[in-house]
């Protein structure tokens, strides 16, 4: 006695809604553009910081170069 399996299970999730498909994309969309632009945001404070201490050093190596000339 073979049980034929019924064409729609119990156990399959229903199908969601187009309209909270595209709300749910919409927000994970938005969230992932804050996470990237926090990230970035950093990166790019690092990048200034680097700049300032790169600028700092050398004014520092100029001036001890133009003392040990005297």
């Amino acid at each position: 006695m073979a049980v034929e399996p019924s064409r729609r299970s119990d156990l399959s999730p229903p199908t969601m809604p187009l309209a909270m498909r595209v709300i749910g994309g919409v927000t994970v969309a938005i969230v992932a553009l804050l996470v990237l632009r926090w990230i970035f945001g950093i990166l790019w404070t690092l990048v200034r910081l680097g700049i300032f201490v790169a600028i700092l050093v050398g004014i520092i190596y100029a001036v001890q170069q133009f003392r040990s000339k005297d």
